[in-house]
C-alpha cells in the first residue's frame, strides 16, 4: 500500500486476504444452503425469517448466481448459536420463500 506521496506504508499479504475471507464466511461455522429468486424483496424476506424465528445469530450471507438456474441466487447463510428446537419452523418458513433447497 502506498500513500498519496507514493510512499510505501504497508503490505497486504495473501495470508491477510485469506484471513478476511474466512472471517466474512463465518470462521468455519456451519451454515444453511438454499436457492431463492434473485430479487431484493426475497432476500429481505429471508433475513426477516431468521430474525423472526430467533433461531440463531446471522454471521454472513454469501450469494452467487453461478451454477444456479436463471433468475435465482444460491444463498449460503452462516449462523452462530443455532437453536435446534427452532430449526424446523425456520426450515418451513424458508421453503415458502426459497424455491428449492440444495
Amino acid at each position: 500500500m502506498v500513500n498519496a506521496r507514493n510512499e510505501l506504508i504497508g503490505v497486504i499479504t495473501q495470508k491477510d486476504i485469506f484471513r478476511v475471507f474466512i472471517s466474512l464466511l463465518g470462521d468455519g461455522r456451519r451454515g444453511i444452503l438454499f436457492a431463492l429468486p434473485d430479487t431484493l424483496v426475497t432476500f429481505k424476506e429471508v433475513v426477516k425469517l431468521f430474525h423472526t424465528f430467533g433461531c440463531c445469530r446471522l454471521l454472513s450471507i454469501l450469494t452467487t448466481g453461478q451454477k444456479t438456474p436463471k433468475g435465482f441466487l444460491t444463498a449460503y447463510v452462516r449462523v452462530h448459536d443455532l437453536k435446534q428446537e427452532k430449526l424446523k419452523d425456520l426450515y418451513a418458513g424458508l421453503k415458502k420463500t426459497a424455491s428449492f433447497f440444495m
